[in-house]
């Protein structure tokens, strides 16, 4: 039974047991065929079987500032406003954000998968594939033990979004960082993990191999961070602000408006390591690496490569009084473009980072953040300027109103400095509020 995801000590928002058909009959006939080779029936064990899941989000939201990245603009959140001359004029929202079914085949002892399909009226596929993988996890028979997954998934990053369908228990948006993750940091790949136990000592190392992921760093370059809980789906693009290199007479004018995060375009695999020390469940810290392998030259189907390296360190604790604090910083690079001069014509460092606090109060749970980013373009910044330099804010409360039901809510402040905007006629330093509701469903 999933545990209480306020609580910190589980995967949903409350407690709720998934409903579990046995047998195989429909999708999951075609699921345990494709993964099982067709030769598994269900027997005593009741395997192989699917567990299904719903997770819904109904959103109210009133947000102030420039008008939102997803609009075509530079605004930082999920939902930007409207600017009317000198005059600020906010937008009041209500929408479904996200309406997910998670299906979770148990094929066999320690063989698990996950497909997750979602709606979203703001993706230009309404209704896409999220995440869709198996992942192999024997019963360790020593100290050692060892786990491998391999499909369409997430970089194994982020430490806010440990819930239902990505989502995250402290607040409705992620942080820079996870935003980016969530849009550009999905990967088809395959992936070894082990680990050491000893005490309340415990050591893992994780390696993986990954394909299409050439336009990881596009987003980061043209429009720069943002804060919000919009995952495109694998085959859904994400627009790009209307810069001089991709406009008619620019470098790269062959760019559509868009990016297709989820594409293989050089036919070079990438790679990521990570090492993680976990102390007897109060203390963790991470290192992650990752680097695409990127051929920066080569553009296929609307959508070029990029050679993309970053990596992101992590420190968790949980401290007396139900408190938990999270960090995580990340710094990158990305290149993009045949040589001009001896250098790539996009050359752009990145950073972002944040530390989260949070404290649960029985089932309800309050939660504060602080993000920084920024991104440092190296050259030809005289014609397209990509620097970016900002802060935000987030304070957010979520409680269970029922067994299925939880309501969050999230005040967020961003500010930052972007000298694109001059490119569409506003100010360089903008801020914005967003205040927002979230009804989340779990079935």
């Amino acid at each position: 039974m999933p545990s209480n995801l306020l609580s910190g000590k589980g995967k949903s928002f409350f407690p709720i047991q998934a409903r579990r058909f046995g047998g195989v009959r429909g999708m999951a006939a075609g699921l345990i065929a494709l993964c099982a080779g067709g030769g598994a029936t269900a027997g005593d064990s009741g395997l192989p079987r699917i567990d299904w899941e719903f997770w819904g989000d109904l959103r109210l939201s009133a947000t102030s500032g420039e008008p939102g990245w997803l609009d075509g603009g530079f605004g930082k959140g999920r939902y930007g406003g409207r600017l009317n001359g000198d005059r600020d004029d906010g937008i009041v929202r209500g929408e479904v954000a996200q309406a997910s079914i998670l299906a979770k085949p148990v094929l066999a002892w320690g063989l698990t998968g996950l497909v997750h399909v979602k709606y979203d009226q703001v993706q230009d596929k309404p209704a896409d594939l999220v995440e869709a993988f198996l992942r192999y996890r024997p019963a360790p028979s020593s100290n050692l033990s060892w786990s491998a997954k391999a499909g369409l998934y997430f970089l194994p990053v982020s430490r806010e979004n440990t819930g239902p369908a990505w989502s995250s228990p402290y607040t409705i948006s992620f942080s820079a960082l996870n935003s980016w993750i969530g849009e550009e940091g999905k990967v088809v790949g395959a992936e070894l993990r082990g680990t050491w136990r000893s005490g309340g000592h415990r050591l893992s190392a994780t390696g993986g191999v990954f394909g299409f992921n050439d336009p990881i760093g596009s987003l980061i370059a043209w429009r720069g961070w943002a804060l919000h809980d919009h995952i495109p789906g694998a085959f859904s693009t994400v627009p790009l602000p209307p810069v001089p290199s991709i406009s008619e007479g620019g470098f790269f004018e062959i760019q559509p408006d868009y990016v297709n995060p989820v594409k293989e375009v050089d036919n070079r695999p990438g790679y990521y390591v990570a090492l993680d020390y976990d102390f007897d469940r109060r203390f963790r810290l991470g290192f992650f690496y990752h680097d695409n392998r990127g051929e920066p030259t080569t553009f296929r189907d609307g959508q070029y490569s990029w050679d993309t390296r970053f990596w992101v360190a992590t420190a968790e604790a949980n401290l007396p009084g139900d408190v938990r604090v999270i960090a995580q910083h990340s710094q990158g690079n990305t290149q993009m473009g045949k040589p001009y001069f001896g250098r790539q014509p996009l050359d752009t460092d990145f950073g972002a980072g944040y530390v989260l606090v949070t404290r649960s109060f029985g089932a309800a749970r309050i939660s504060g953040r602080v993000d920084w980013f920024d991104t440092d373009d190296r050259i030809l910044i005289v014609r397209d300027n990509n620097e970016e330099v900002g802060y935000a804010a987030t304070l957010a409360a979520g409680i269970p109103v029922t067994r299925h039901v939880g309501v969050m809510a999230e005040w967020l402040y961003i500010n930052s400095d972007r000298h694109g905007r001059r490119y569409l006629g506003l100010a360089e330093e903008q801020d914005q509020h967003l205040v927002q509701v979230s009804l989340r469903l779990h079935f």
